[in-house]
């Protein structure tokens, strides 16, 4: 474990979870915080511990890194979290507090800037849910700026979250290009299709690849699958994928992707609803794999995925029309080289890790040019609901327990350490006016036929 060791005003706190291994996050954090060391700063990755799911050795186990702190918090409360929060902001001084799913560090940060600590706070944005939003109004006068990772977030955070524009910044993720071969397919061979993400249908609509799958077989199209990931369809997808064509890798850390995944496929298909990259399809551009995705919500302002030029595109929940794209890979001769050349151009033009890195520098450095926020009362948070904190109040429940070694109920990795407090819009009015927004402003929804 490392600690700081170089105060100043170049000192930067990402705060985030500790309970999952692997995914987008991770592998953001892989790149960005090394990169802004070789400009100059000072990243220290703070993970948040719990006393049963989020254990930082762990994660720091397939993720290295050379600067860490940990975050604990024993009791697994509200209070305890934010107690932790304001102990390390506190002790660390960062110029620069980055939250990443972590919306407890906007109370603690509050409470350490009350007690002097000069600290900006920056919400770092990594998806498209109704609760993160939620927060970003919750907490609009605490922090100084938010950061996300795709255009429409950004205006979500503006539209939704209050957020003054100039306080709103944008900075794409990004991945290592690499130069390789043409991938060639032996005639008559199977389509091997891929599929990388959590295995959830609400975001991802893993339960569609089944669909996709009977509509490849009507068309008479011999094919193949590998799954990377897990998650809570996995039982249902392993029932309902064909039988001795699928292979299911579980989780797969980032550095083996490659030989285990794409270098293996043909094809990645991204079926999501929504997505603030997704990262998956610039890993398989770099890879030189074709991608069919669906038109998910988050395309449309980012207008990155173009139809036949760098992708082929079908609309959420399409699961024929994301067949036919599919069996276009492999019956037209030609198609899958057009489509990888145009996906390592866009990754050039937009996605690499240099340009990302440069994108969240330049949004920390507008961020600590903005004065502070002049601090206002404590933000509201959701009261904790535990018999003790009902008869003695949060604080002195806290101290009780810390003394004398007692948790709170176990709710899961997301109850002992949150991504988002919740509330804020029904979800079908704010995915109905996420859709609006990801429309109007572009003049389409994505790139079509």
């Amino acid at each position: 474990m490392s600690r700081s060791s170089r105060p100043g005003s170049r000192r930067l706190l990402f705060v985030a979870g500790s309970a999952h291994l692997l995914g987008g996050l991770a592998s953001w954090l892989d790149y960005v915080l090394p990169g802004l060391a070789g400009r100059g700063w000072d990243p220290v990755l703070g993970l948040v511990e719990g006393p049963r799911h989020h254990r930082p050795e762990r994660l720091i186990a397939a993720h290295p890194h050379e600067r860490w702190i940990r975050i604990p918090n024993a009791t697994g409360t509200p209070e305890g979290r934010c107690r932790a929060l304001a102990a390390a902001l506190i002790d660390q001084q960062p110029s620069v507090a980055l939250s990443v799913n972590i919306p407890d560090l906007f109370p603690a940060l509050h409470r350490a800037r009350s007690a002097g600590t000069a600290v900006h706070g920056i919400m770092t944005v990594h998806g498209i849910e109704p609760e993160l939003y939620a927060d970003a109004f919750r907490f609009r006068e605490v922090m100084n700026g938010a950061v996300a990772t795709n255009r429409l977030a950004c205006r979500l955070l503006e539209a939704i979250g209050g957020i003054g524009s100039e306080r709103v910044f944008y900075a794409p993720y990004g991945v290592e290009t690499r130069s390789s071969g043409a991938r060639e397919r032996e005639r008559g061979s199977p389509l091997r299709i891929g599929y990388s993400g959590r295995l959830e249908q609400s975001q991802k609509r893993v339960g569609d690849l089944p669909l996709v799958s009977r509509a490849l077989e009507a068309m008479e199209v011999r094919h193949a699958w590998a799954i990377a990931g897990d998650g809570p369809e996995e039982r249902g997808l392993r029932r309902d994928m064909p039988n001795g064509r699928t292979t299911f890798l579980g989780p797969v850390a980032a550095g083996e992707i490659d030989a285990l995944l794409y270098a293996r496929i043909d094809a990645l298909i991204v079926p999501s609803a929504w997505e603030t990259g997704p990262l998956v399809a610039w890993e398989a551009m770099a890879a030189g794999v074709p991608v069919v995705a669906s038109r998910y919500l988050g395309s449309g302002l980012e207008e990155a995925l173009r139809h036949e030029e760098n992708a082929l595109l079908f609309d959420p929940g399409d699961a024929e029309a994301a067949a036919r794209q599919l069996a276009r890979i492999a019956r037209e001769p030609g198609l899958a080289d057009r489509l990888a050349a145009g996906g390592k151009e866009l990754l050039r033009r937009r996605y690499t890790r240099e340009r990302s890195v440069e994108a969240w520098e330049r949004a920390i450095e507008a961020v600590l040019a903005l004065p502070l926020l002049p601090l206002a009362g404590p933000p509201r948070v959701p009261p904790a609901t535990g018999r003790l904190e009902r008869w003695a109040g949060a604080g002195r429940a806290e101290t009780i327990r810390g003394l004398l070694g007692r948790t709170g109920p176990d709710a899961g990795s997301g109850g002992e350490w949150p991504h988002a407090y919740g509330a804020g819009l029904e979800r079908g009015e704010f995915f109905r006016r996420a859709a609006e927004l990801d429309r109007v402003e572009s003049g389409h929804a994505c790139s079509r036929p």
